[in-house]
């Protein structure tokens, strides 16, 4: 991989959103376009908001289809790192 984006969710997202997100993401893995190990920070214990998720992406395409896609749930930020 060599492409990682980082998305922050706050609020943190609603079962049916979540589940929505890992079909992307498990879809997009199908693809080759992502190992679809999220690593999952909670700067405020596990379960509390905000969320940050940095996920890697085979190429830079992937990572804007990454952020595009989640942009439709408003999460608090969604970049791709430099």
């Amino acid at each position: 991989m060599t492409t990682a984006t980082t998305v922050t969710w706050n609020p943190l997202n609603s079962p049916s959103v979540a589940s929505e997100i890992c079909a992307k993401a498990a879809d997009m893995q199908a693809q080759g376009k992502t190992d679809n190990v999220p690593v999952d920070t909670y700067p405020n214990g596990e379960g509390n908001p905000p969320a940050i998720v940095v996920r890697q992406w085979t190429t830079l395409a992937d990572a804007q289809e990454w952020i595009d896609f989640v942009a439709q749930y408003n999460p608090q930020s969604a970049v791709i790192n430099s």
